[in-house]
Formats: C-alpha cells, sequence, structure tokens
C-alpha cells in the first residue's frame, strides 16, 4: 500500500454530470476514507480544474459546480491525513494552458499540473515527517 495518494478528479464527473454536488463531493470524500481505512498513511485530494470553455454545457453551471465541489472538499478534507490541495500557478499564467478545445491541457498545462502534484506529495511528506 503506498504511503501517499495524490487524487485529482477530472472535470467530466462534474461537468453535466447528473450527480448533484453533494453526491460528487461526498463520494470522493468517503473514496479517500476508504483509502485511508486500506492503510494509506495520507491522501491529498487535489482542486477541480476548470475549464476554459464548456461543450454542450452551460460554461456558467458547469463553472459554479467546480467551485461548490471545491468548496465541500476543502471543507471535509482538512484533517491529520486527509488534505486538499490548491494548485498554484493556473490561473496567473500569461500563455494559455489548455489546447483548442478548451478542456483539456496543452504542455505547459500539463506541467504546471505535474508540478502542482509534485508539491502536494512534498507537502504530504513533510506532514507525515518524511520530508525536509
Amino acid at each position: 500500500m503506498p504511503a501517499i495518494v495524490v487524487l485529482c478528479l477530472g472535470g467530466n464527473d462534474v461537468y453535466g454530470s447528473p450527480e448533484s454536488v453533494l453526491t460528487v463531493g461526498m463520494r470522493l470524500y468517503e473514496y479517500a476514507q476508504s483509502l485511508l481505512a486500506r492503510g494509506v498513511l495520507h491522501v491529498v485530494v487535489c482542486q477541480i480544474v476548470r475549464r476554459q470553455c464548456v461543450r454542450r454545457y452551460s460554461w456558467e453551471d458547469g463553472t459554479q459546480r467546480v467551485v461548490d465541489i471545491n468548496e465541500f472538499l476543502k471543507a471535509v478534507c482538512d484533517t491529520e491525513r486527509l488534505s486538499f490541495w490548491y494548485h498554484r500557478g493556473f490561473w496567473q499564467s500569461q500563455r494559455n494552458i489548455f489546447r483548442g478545445d478548451g478542456v483539456h491541457f496543452n504542455d505547459l498545462g500539463n506541467y504546471k499540473l505535474w508540478r502542482s502534484v509534485k508539491g502536494a506529495v512534498f507537502v504530504a511528506l513533510k506532514r507525515l515527517g518524511l520530508g525536509r
């Protein structure tokens, strides 16, 4: 069993989903709790990244769902072994981080995501007393 698990929920699980915000948030929270019960030492739940544009769905509705789920997760993922992680550097970027579809990350977006997840792992290691 790994010591640390980082969970990143994709936008497809949020935008246009028939599930309520609370249901999506609770399912992710319950999954994180099940990992802890199986012996994972620390679970990091990452902020859901909002899309640049949305096909087939109202951008405003989808973006509000992302904001609401992130707020829910931030509130419940605040324990010694379960934490919420805000991605840094995405919104202030001077360059576009999305591909032309406005949904998937381009190379820069993927690099920023990788750096952010790496930061989450280092913070989790520190919380476990294993980091610098």
